[in-house]
C-alpha cells in the first residue's frame, strides 16, 4: 500500500529487501533508483551523506551490477551535519 503512493519501482523494492534496506521515504527510494540507474555505467561514484544514514548500502548495490564487478571507484563521504 504506502509503495504505491510513493510509486516505487519493483527493481527498488527487490534491491532493498537484497541489501536490507529499511524505510519508506521518497528520496531513499530515489537514492536507490539512481544507484540501480549507474550502476552499469562505467563512472566514478560518489556517495555523500550525514554519518549514520546508510552511505555504505549504495556501493554494494552499484558492485553487484557492475558488469565486471571491479567497476569504478565509489566513495562514501560523511558530511558534517
Amino acid at each position: 500500500m504506502e509503495n504505491e503512493r510513493y510509486n516505487v519501482s519493483p527493481a527498488v523494492q527487490q534491491a532493498k529487501l537484497r541489501y536490507g534496506i529499511v524505510g519508506n521515504a521518497p528520496a531513499l527510494s530515489e537514492a536507490v533508483e539512481r544507484a540501480l540507474r549507474v550502476a552499469p555505467i562505467d563512472l566514478s561514484v560518489l556517495v555523500t551523506g550525514e554519518s549514520g544514514t546508510g552511505k555504505e548500502f549504495f556501493p554494494q548495490i552499484v558492485r553487484m551490477l557492475r558488469s565486471d564487478r571491479a567497476g569504478a571507484d565509489l566513495c562514501c563521504v560523511d558530511t558534517p551535519v
